[in-house]
């Protein structure tokens, strides 16, 4: 294999070989079973950092939609409260870092 290709795919490391869907989030009625389906597999991703970096390109083509089906249900995840979803620069490349928020806070907040 190229090295340099290698290289690249490090940045994507594959998901563990189990994923978190709360309660709160299987019942959900606001929540369609795609939104369902992206929720667990950010948690897969999730298990060594808390958090994921997997674009919605991977997504796409990992569920066979378009960027712009994985876009909405990633940005529908995050104004329910969720997902929360932070960039920055690492090695002066912007990532966005996607963070399952699993469990509700005393004052009502997910975390």
């Amino acid at each position: 294999m190229n090295d340099k290709k290698q290289s690249s795919n490090e940045l994507i490391e594959q998901p563990s070989y189990y994923s978190i869907l709360p309660a709160n989030v299987r019942y959900d009625n606001r929540l369609n079973d795609g939104e369902r389906v992206i929720f667990a597999e950010i948690t897969a991703f999730s298990n060594k950092y808390g958090y994921c970096t997997a674009s919605d390109e991977y997504f796409a083509s990992l569920y066979g939609h378009n960027e712009l089906t994985i876009l909405n249900r990633i940005n529908h995840l995050r104004k329910l409260g969720y997902l929360k979803i932070t960039y920055k620069y690492i090695n002066n490349v912007l990532q966005r870092q996607i963070a399952p928020v699993l469990y509700e806070s005393e004052r009502g907040n997910y975390e």
